[in-house]
């Protein structure tokens, strides 16, 4: 098998000006001179991006408004969802579902 060619590229022309891809170079020059890998340290950025895309109070809050018809009254009262935010979701809202064991 051959060996994956590993490149890394701010896009397409029209999409990002020349100034934005000198300007990131730039960025990336400087990860590289820390003696990071550029291409691991974008892929650990991208995930971490992706990996609090998922918080817990944004979970709930599509939970609660996909299941609101099939509660008393249309979920009008939001009782439930009033104890979760209040008891929970002030200390945990904002960690990442991931992280919740």
């Amino acid at each position: 098998m051959g060996s994956r060619r590993r490149e890394m590229g701010p896009g397409p022309f029209p999409a990002v000006s020349l100034k934005e891809a000198r300007a990131e170079a730039d960025e990336w020059r400087t990860v590289v001179r820390s003696g990071l890998d550029s291409i691991k340290e974008r892929q650990r950025e991208k995930w971490e991006a992706e990996r609090n895309l998922h918080l817990l109070k944004d979970i709930a809050a599509d939970a609660f408004e996909s299941r609101k018809a099939e509660l008393k009254g249309d979920g009008k009262a939001g009782r439930w969802f009033s104890l979760l935010e209040l008891h929970v979701l002030s200390r945990l809202g904002g960690v990442p579902v991931s992280n919740i064991d």
